[in-house]
């Protein structure tokens, strides 16, 4: 059970830093149009 549970964790930190860097990366190209 506990295997299981730290594979969850792993992909939630996988999804979760993914969706961050989309969002940081979306935020720097939005200001870069914007100057």
């Amino acid at each position: 059970e506990h295997d299981d549970l730290r594979a969850i964790d792993d992909d939630l930190a996988k999804l979760i830093q993914q969706a961050t860097f989309e969002i940081g990366f979306k935020h720097i190209l939005l200001n870069l149009k914007s100057t």
